[in-house]
């Protein structure tokens, strides 16, 4: 297992400086679920990034779909297999940008707390 974290480039690894003769690279410690293996051009391998399987961060990718890899292995060829978590705790994401909102007085703090009562109310599915 290998991290990636592309945040910060001097805590990274660049799929390129890993050695041809890997077949298959699961990336682990990473937030967003992009679990379906993507190959790496020019370099003869896939990488499967699962994800965390619960919501661990304030952060967008938390709030795409989570999924586990099921990885089937016999020799030099593998079959993946995509599994949905359909207990996964649900969270919602948005970013609010109160300057780029006419109908908000940003120095009326009422005005902002009903823009962000709408917000919430939204993801909730309230009013």
């Amino acid at each position: 297992m290998v991290c990636r974290v592309k945040i910060n480039p001097k805590n990274a690894i660049n799929e390129h400086f890993l050695p041809c003769f890997l077949d298959f690279i699961v990336w682990g410690h990473e937030h967003e679920c992009l679990v379906d293996p993507q190959e790496v051009p020019g370099m003869g391998f896939h990488i499967s990034q699962p994800g965390s399987s619960v919501a661990t961060s304030l952060i967008d990718g938390e709030s795409k779909p989570k999924h586990v890899l099921l990885q089937e292995i016999k020799g030099n060829q593998y079959l993946p297999t995509k599994i949905p978590l359909m207990s996964v705790r649900p969270f919602k994401y948005t970013e609010v940008i109160l300057k780029d909102k006419s109908d908000i007085d940003p120095n009326d703090q009422s005005s902002i707390l009903e823009h962000l009562d709408k917000v919430v109310c939204g993801f909730l599915n309230i009013g």
